[in-house]
């Protein structure tokens, strides 16, 4: 055999292995692999944490000792699995979210003789319609030639192979498909200038195209095609059964994939080319040969103590980051949140008049904390501050009241208040809180000199007939705390007069609602 023979015969056994699959791994003692059960559904608040996979010895070669044993549950950095329900094989996760590019050019040869082989043409040389290539023929087997390579041989005749066009539906790539005998055929991913000089022949949409092999990862359910240039679908059920009802080879992670691994969690997770993530057990990772993970840097998952919010931190050195919705963290495969305190961008506040402490940080908005909370953060000095109020009626700039707080202001921002309704009482509006509503009402954030602050809200509060020593359900209006959007950059927290529950419910059944939230556009 001819040091070119050797090499096709070896690309063979490649990729006849990855067609003719064993439905299972197996371990490094040839016993197959247990699929490992789905990790049970843990509530999104994940105040428990539950005890994760090992942790693997991030080596880029198989370790030779056992893996480090995981956090014990009660380790506040332990890993916390999100649920992982194994899909219906008859349902497809969806296509691809970047298709592969149209005709990509490259090929496939499938050359290994079995004992006995079935030829299909005779011993010679072939040229290709979509090109230049030649195959010289022997015993069935095809090997590609140079030019050289022909010439060599006394420039025999060349007969045109006889060539089928074929494409998966899920796919835009064209390949040339020429089957030479039973062990031998070769397949192409046709370029368009392949295409164009055959001729733009019309392809034939098939459910299974030589070389394409089948996988299925450890403990999942959806069986995947991957296509004789790599690309990847998930098949639904019928598309499985017309492709022949293959025999997957399992996996932990899909060719492709990226594999990464959070700072705030033991787990290497991996996300495959159809951009799902997925949360890597130790057999995941032994699969597909213990590939080292990006380690990523400055940023993190957490929760606090005390609260249930999942929070990204995006930048933990500037301090930024986003609360996770459930199907957000979802996406992500649920990296489990570390437990904390105390956190970076973090400010503690107590309001003019209130004992209440009140805590913010990036994604977790601000909170009122209860003095157990404050404790176990180790009691930090909150910052007193005298927050602005938010005026949207009878106290805006040239409005009759505007004198109670206008000559002692320095500052007066015109914005929006946002989850609030505005009701006409005719001489005089109410806002009614309505978390639906995120435009709001036009207000006017005025910025209180700190010497007459007190002074101030005691006015206001006579102003408006509201006394926070009186039971709410006995007053029009009540003082609250609100977030809005300073136009000066963030957001801040402003005291404004709303109507009481009380109030509101009358409002909304007898006062006329103005839609365009400005009271001097009623």
């Amino acid at each position: 055999m001819t040091p070119n023979q050797k090499r096709v015969a070896i690309l063979a056994a490649l990729v006849l292995g990855l067609v003719a699959v064993p439905q299972a791994a197996t371990g490094v003692d040839g016993s197959p692999d247990p699929l490992p059960v789905n990790p049970t559904s843990v509530p999104f608040d994940a105040s428990e944490s539950t005890a994760s996979s090992p942790e693997p010895s991030l080596s880029p070669t198989t370790p030779t000792s056992e893996p480090t044993p995981p956090d014990s549950p009660d380790d506040p950095t332990s890993e916390v699995s999100g649920p992982e329900t194994a899909r219906n094989a008859e349902k497809s996760v969806g296509e691809a979210t970047e298709a592969p590019p149209p005709f990509a050019a490259t090929s496939a040869q499938v050359d290994e003789p079995p004992q006995q082989v079935t030829l299909f043409g005779a011993d010679g040389f072939y040229r290709v319609p979509y090109g230049s290539d030649i195959f010289e023929v022997t015993s069935g087997i095809a090997l590609l030639v140079s030019p050289e390579e022909w010439e060599a041989a006394g420039s025999p005749p060349l007969t045109d192979a006889s060539v089928s066009y074929e494409k998966y539906a899920w796919s835009p790539t064209l390949y040339a498909v020429i089957t030479w005998s039973t062990a031998s055929v070769t397949v192409t991913a046709l370029s368009w200038s392949q295409w164009s000089t055959a001729g733009f022949p019309a392809p034939t949409v098939v459910p299974h195209i030589t070389t394409t092999g089948y996988l299925q990862i450890v403990g999942e359910a959806m069986i995947y095609q991957v296509g004789p240039s790599s690309e990847l679908h998930a098949l639904t059920y019928a598309e499985w059964t017309r492709a022949g009802s293959p025999a997957p080879l399992s996996t932990g992670a899909l060719p492709g994939s990226s594999y990464h691994l959070w700072p705030t969690s033991n787990t290497v997770f991996s996300v495959d080319p159809l951009g799902q993530t997925r949360a890597m057990s130790w057999d995941h990772w032994r699969l597909v040969g213990f590939p080292e993970p990006v380690r990523l840097t400055n940023q993190g998952i957490y929760k606090w103590a005390w609260d249930p919010t999942v929070v990204h931190y995006t930048d933990l050195v500037g301090g930024s980051g986003r609360a996770l919705t459930w199907e957000q963290w979802r996406g992500m495969a649920f990296p489990g949140p570390r437990v904390v305190t105390r956190m970076p961008g973090e400010a503690l506040r107590k309001y003019w008049g209130d004992a209440t402490i009140y805590y913010s940080a990036p994604g977790l908005g601000t909170k009122a904390l209860s003095y157990a909370q404050w404790a176990e953060m180790g009691y930090p000095a909150p910052a007193m501050v005298n927050p602005p109020f938010l005026v949207y009626g009878t106290l805006r700039s040239g409005q009759p009241a505007h004198y109670l707080i206008g000559n002692d202001t320095y500052r007066e921002v015109l914005g929006r208040a946002p989850v609030h309704d505005l009701y006409n009482a005719g001489t005089f509006p109410y806002a009614v809180p309505n978390a639906l509503n995120t435009v709001g009402v036009v207000a006017e954030s005025m910025w209180v000199n700190d010497a007459v602050y007190g002074t101030v809200v005691a006015r206001l509060d006579r102003y408006e007939h509201y006394d926070p020593n009186l039971p709410i359900d006995r007053q029009a209006y009540m003082r609250v705390l609100r977030t809005f959007a300073d136009p000066a950059g963030g957001t801040a927290d402003g005291y404004m007069y709303v109507a009481t529950p009380r109030q509101a419910a009358y409002a909304r059944a007898n006062l006329t609602w103005i839609a365009s939230g400005d009271w001097l556009r009623r």
